[in-house]
């Protein structure tokens, strides 16, 4: 009779000890379940956060001077994520305008430069470089269209083109 309380009392301390491992595994479970929801919160503000930075120039009146912004927006990112061998961090941003040629002094009709790197070589080659970037910063833009990556739902690639402010289809909303 000793022999089997003994027994039970030690079974009953090992089914004790099973349940409260089992509520310690289940409490550790949900505490982890807690933590990645705010991770994921976290991520999601992030995300958000990087794309209002950009969708921000997503307009139809944009001048020269903040394509130039985005541009250089797009590249202090590149340079931050350039040592990643990713490509769903890196950015790229088109911008079609028209330029005067200095040689033959007439318009070049849709000249697409990708980066600011390709502006400031243009710029550079150009003997009136303030001139250039100061008709260019007087032009007006708009955003035609924006992409997003798949796998981050980062912007990835913002496409700008020149807009004529004399075109009657074209007006430019009237802040107050």
């Amino acid at each position: 009779m000793e022999n089997a309380t003994k027994a039970l009392l030690i079974a009953a301390g090992v089914l004790i000890a099973i349940m409260v491992i089992s509520a310690l595994v289940l409490m550790f479970d949900r505490i982890s379940e807690v933590s990645q929801t705010e991770q994921d919160a976290l991520v999601a503000q992030q995300l958000t956060e990087f794309n209002r930075e950009y969708e921000a120039f997503n307009r139809r009146d944009l001048w020269g001077g903040q394509i130039i912004s985005v541009m250089n927006k797009m590249l202090d990112n590149n340079n931050k994520y350039a040592t990643l061998d990713e490509d769903n961090y890196m950015m790229d941003i088109s911008v079609k305008f028209t330029v005067i040629d200095d040689f033959f002094n007439k318009k070049k009709e849709g000249t697409t430069y990708s980066t600011l790197a390709s502006f400031s070589q243009k710029f550079a080659e150009a003997q009136r470089t303030e001139d250039q970037l100061t008709e260019l910063k007087r032009k007006l833009f708009k955003c035609v269209s924006v992409e997003y990556n798949e796998e981050t739902g980062r912007v990835q690639k913002m496409y700008f083109e020149e807009v004529d402010p004399s075109d009657p289809n074209y007006q430019i909303k009237q802040t107050n």
